[in-house]
């Protein structure tokens, strides 16, 4: 055989062979990706090892054994660590906690994995306790800085998987700060408007038609020593409020109404501080942002 045949006869072989390597590989396929921020409620106080008692053991056991088709990275202790979700993952790197914690993520993968039980999602936190919308997650501010710096390695990190990120959903869960010793929240619709503004533009390549939906929740308003913060805090509520009714893509779910817990109390129940959900509002919070989440995912067509 002359080295011309031998050589055409390769060539027929690489093309027939590649073209099928390669037509197998295709576009790379879409996965959502949802963020969460805020402060030290969107970070969690609930106790896993308390969560059968709220929830049902069946409950506790499934989150603990977790989700294969969501992947979950806190960034508020550790850097961008993606893992296939389970409970137990919001604590990895936290130093404070004597105890595993859960944040509103665990109510929020629960509901999802109802509808979605196969669909690959991401779930990326940064949620800093003490925070403030004002000075911290503002342009420029470390807070967003952060948040706009792990979400950049998240969509590079979701590339590299041959993937393509879609970034449909930011919650929020922020502002006792902010109206606390800081008493910013005659700024806080301002700034709220600011944030989602500028994060949307900073991640428009990555964002369908333009439009990010955005889940809030409201800070609590009872408990407080001093009556003025509870003014303050409705000024931060009405401001949620008035964002969610002016856009339909944003929605402000009243996490304070009566008898969400028992019977008479106004208001998610706290730890003894009476500022950070106990393991019981923890779960019943998650469980709310996860039914306006999943509810969002629906109405878009996710399969």
């Amino acid at each position: 055989m002359t080295r011309g045949k031998f050589l055409s006869i390769i060539l027929c072989i690489c093309f027939l062979f590649g073209g099928v390597a390669f037509s197998g590989c295709g576009s790379p396929k879409e996965v959502t990706l949802i963020v969460l921020a805020g402060q030290s409620n969107m970070q969690g106080f609930g106790e896993v090892e308390k969560l059968g008692d709220v929830a049902g053991e069946d409950v506790q056991a499934e989150l603990v054994a977790g989700y294969k088709n969501f992947y979950y990275s806190n960034t508020t202790t550790v850097p961008l660590n993606f893992q296939k979700y389970n409970i137990n993952l919001n604590s990895v790197g936290k130093t404070d906690a004597q105890v595993s914690q859960f944040g509103p993520e665990a109510g929020i993968m629960f509901n999802l994995h109802k509808s979605f039980p196969k669909k690959k999602m991401y779930f990326l936190k940064l949620a800093v306790g003490g925070a403030t919308l004002e000075k911290d997650f503002c342009q420029g501010g470390i807070c967003y800085d952060r948040l706009v710096d792990s979400t950049k390695k998240a969509i590079e990190y979701i590339k590299k998987q041959n993937e393509k990120p879609v970034l449909k959903i930011l919650c929020w869960m922020q502002g006792e700060s902010d109206f606390l010793e800081n008493q910013y929240q005659d700024n806080y619709y301002n700034n709220l408007v600011s944030l989602k503004t500028r994060y949307a533009q900073d991640f428009a390549d990555y964002i369908p038609n333009n439009t990010l939906y955005f889940v809030d929740g409201a800070v609590q308003l009872y408990g407080w020593i001093d009556s003025a913060n509870v003014e303050r805090a409705k000024v931060v509520n009405a401001a949620k409020q008035r964002f969610a009714d002016e856009h339909e893509e944003n929605f402000f779910i009243n996490t304070v109404v009566q008898d969400i817990v028992q019977p008479g109390v106004l208001g998610l129940t706290t730890i003894a501080d009476n500022l950070h959900l106990d393991t019981k509002s923890q779960w019943k919070m998650g469980d709310m942002f996860g039914k306006v989440v999943n509810q969002i995912l629906e109405g878009e067509g996710e399969e």
